[in-house]
């Protein structure tokens, strides 16, 4: 499918160090695979990674959370069993993610007045 291909240009692009284009690349891909889990799960994580090489972690963050819903949820209802080999595929992609995007900090407890 189109979707899929477009992913992986946006993979290569962002293995490249072109962060900008492959945000591109992925957005198209996500514009095609509007109901696909798999698709939509590997161009947002891609999405994450781009954004926090390019400084924009609050975004890359929100994509994080966004494909890491995606692929739960399809776990949940059995898509696991489905295409395996591109589950495993976001599975490590999400693996590197985690690895470099920092979580969002912890807010502060206020100090109370005493």
């Amino acid at each position: 499918p189109a979707a899929s291909r477009l992913a992986l240009l946006g993979l290569c692009a962002y293995r490249r160090g072109d962060y900008a284009e492959a945000l591109k690349d992925c957005q198209r891909s996500l514009v095609a695979s509007t109901y696909l889990a798999i698709p939509s799960a590997v161009d947002r994580v891609i999405r994450a990674m781009s954004f926090h090489k390019l400084g924009e972690d609050a975004s890359a963050r929100s994509e994080l959370d966004s494909a890491r819903s995606l692929v739960q949820n399809g776990l949940n209802i059995g898509f696991d069993k489905w295409n395996w080999s591109w589950w495993v595929f976001v599975r490590l992609l999400l693996q590197e993610a985690d690895s470099m995007i920092p979580r969002a900090p912890s807010p502060q407890p206020s100090a109370a007045p005493r």
